[in-house]
């Protein structure tokens, strides 16, 4: 049987008299309808004077914390609070808004580590437009996060950016940038296992009769028989299909990267061709696979296990700097080359 829950009517006050606070519209969890002590609605019936009285044994449950239809809150329920209150239904949640999206970025900012830094810089137009405030900059040899761009010249593409770090790779996590669907597709078909039927006739069986005078007799069944069926091994049929790939320049061979983003950044001459499925150098992410031919079929080799390598990648536009795990082709990190 449920539980037969108190029924509670919040109200907004504006101090300790319980005098009643207007307030603008509030966003809850809808959580179902909750069993309750019973109550009763009373109103007019329509075109009469009689009052008419209605009874009910649920809530509408709405609440800051979420929960499933017909329960209550638990430890692990999302909220919609910086600061999580006492419920009176069920119990508070250990997360809330400031420990999910805040709580990391603001240790941050306080770190005794980090410094604003002001630098004058050339952006070109369409770079401009494309430079995002969650983007992490190369700036000699440290990663910053991008604060603002200000007095941007769009003849010349003169502006002073404010950079702020150095940023440690865990505060920021590069997978949550937006990416475009991969359209790489991969089939497999496996065929049943091998079976195999063994079928053993009774073992031979052998009768000697003797008469009162010197004849024998003997009887022999035939010998056992064994047959066995095997079907063919099973079989696996693996297809996978690259989308269309695109070319980039890159400033270094496979296996010949620089050893950190702030060198791969640095540098000017274009060696080879890289290819991805991305249709620009901006929606690169960690996790995406990068090849050496424009078939797709070899990965791109980023350098020894120990020491995966730096590689400057460039659409003509944008150059981000990617590490790349060795004949793998994937993408560790990615960075933007300011």
């Amino acid at each position: 049987m449920a539980t037969k829950r108190p029924l509670y009517i919040p109200t907004i006050i504006k101090d300790e008299n319980y005098e009643p606070s207007t307030s603008r519209p509030r966003i809850f969890f809808w959580n179902g309808l909750l069993e309750s002590e019973g109550y009763y609605i009373e109103g007019y019936q329509e075109g009469t004077t009689n009052i008419q009285s209605v009874g009910f044994q649920q809530i509408p449950y709405v609440d800051h914390y979420s929960a499933e239809s017909g329960q209550v809150p638990s430890s692990g329920s999302k909220s919609l609070l910086f600061f999580n209150e006492q419920n009176p239904y069920g119990i508070e949640p250990q997360q809330n808004l400031y420990s999910n999206y805040w709580n990391q970025y603001v240790q941050f900012l306080y770190n005794p580590r980090t410094r604003l830094v002001r630098v004058s810089a050339k952006i070109p137009l369409a770079e401009y437009f494309d430079t995002e405030l969650n983007d992490l900059i190369t700036f000699r040899g440290n990663q910053y996060q991008l604060r603002a761009i200000n007095n941007y010249n769009i003849q010349d593409g003169s502006c002073i950016v404010e950079l702020i770090g150095p940023v440690d790779q865990n505060v920021f996590d590069l997978s949550a940038q937006s990416q475009q669907p991969d359209t790489s597709t991969t089939t497999t078909t496996t065929t049943v296992a091998p079976t195999t039927t063994t079928t053993t006739t009774s073992s031979p069986t052998t009768t000697t009769t003797t008469t009162s005078s010197p004849t024998t007799t003997t009887t022999t069944t035939a010998a056992p028989t064994t047959t066995t069926t095997t079907t063919s091994a099973p079989t696996t049929t693996t297809t996978t299909t690259i989308g269309s790939l695109n070319e980039y320049d890159t400033t270094a061979n496979p296996r010949f990267g620089a050893g950190n983003s702030g060198t791969a950044c640095s540098s000017i001459t274009l060696q080879d061709k890289i290819y991805s499925t991305r249709s620009n150098v901006s929606n690169i992410v960690a996790g995406d696979i990068l090849y050496e031919d424009a078939g797709g079929t070899t990965p791109w080799d980023g350098g020894e296990t120990s020491s995966q390598q730096w590689y400057r990648v460039t659409d003509g536009v944008t150059s981000i700097a990617v590490q790349i795990a060795d004949n793998t082709g994937e993408v560790l990190n990615k960075v933007l080359c300011l």
